[in-house]
């Protein structure tokens, strides 16, 4: 059984929450079939050299997940 989309959203929270200091969105887009999508926006303010790269992050979002996500794949759209 995998993890409910809500339940995904709020191990992600912290995460965003991290993201936003540096002026960043991070919007989980879609949940499904084993595929997480994620959406990172940059608001007005962000800054460009705050932002890591695609793959750091697919780390840091596998970590976060609980055990029962059932995802085996992250999509990340960037700015």
């Amino acid at each position: 059984m995998s993890a409910a989309p809500d339940a995904i959203r709020a191990a992600l929270s912290s995460l965003a929450t991290v993201f936003a200091a540096d002026g960043y969105r991070l919007i989980v887009s879609g949940v499904g079939a084993g595929r997480l999508k994620i959406r990172v926006e940059a608001e007005p303010n962000a800054c460009a050299d705050c932002l890591i790269d695609k793959e750091t992050l697919v780390g840091l979002v596998q970590s976060s997940l609980p055990e029962n996500a059932g995802i085996h794949a992250i999509d990340i759209q960037y700015p």
